[in-house]
């Protein structure tokens, strides 16, 4: 598992940079949503969130054989197997914070936007994580889900009213090395 501090010292630390712009919206909220864990870790320091947080957690996983592991690893967590677009069909539930961490290069570019409203009308805070510009990947171990539809950049948040936040390892804007972390708060939640 990469802790916190962890993160700190390692290629992560940038993210923890990104994290810790966002991180002081989450005080007080008790309900979440959490897309894309995979891993016994969950990916991107769930468990910290899980435990720091105490929410009361959902975890959306597209991938079924991903979202059975996720289902053993966070056993006290709701898992719902699906994809975004399909979970918000699902339920007409409200959370406080809605994160969708290195996820949203996954869907289609032409139903990216429309889904960001319908994610912000869910909740009270929107946290995404994805690469910053051209990031090619396929169906990395057989899962369908891993593939990059979408190429995003910072404006593209922006214009939905979103704060950006970039990292760029490589030195230059987009592919491996870059991440851009963008965020929302319903006005009434601050």
């Amino acid at each position: 598992m990469i802790t916190l501090q962890q993160m700190i010292v390692t290629p992560y630390s940038g993210r923890l940079e990104s994290m810790a712009k966002v991180l002081p919206f989450l005080e007080g909220k008790r309900t979440a949503v959490y897309v894309g864990a995979k891993g016994p870790d969950g990916g991107f320091f769930l468990r910290e969130l899980i435990a720091k947080y105490r929410f009361a957690m959902t975890i959306v996983e597209p991938w079924a054989p991903n979202a059975e592991e996720v289902r053993r690893n966070f056993p006290d967590c709701r898992v719902v197997t699906g994809t975004v677009q399909e979970f918000l069909a699902s339920t007409d539930e409200t959370f406080d914070v809605f994160m969708w961490w290195h996820g949203p290069e996954h869907a289609p570019a032409d139903e990216l936007p429309n889904l960001i409203e319908k994610i912000k009308l869910r909740t009270d805070v929107v946290i995404l994580g994805c690469p910053f510009g051209d990031y090619p990947q396929d169906g990395s171990g057989g899962n369908p889900f891993e593939i990059h539809q979408t190429c995003l950049v910072p404006e593209f948040f922006n214009s939905l009213g979103m704060s950006t936040w970039t990292l760029e390892y490589s030195g230059g804007k987009g592919g491996p090395g870059t991440h851009i972390t963008t965020w929302w708060i319903k006005e009434d939640a601050l």
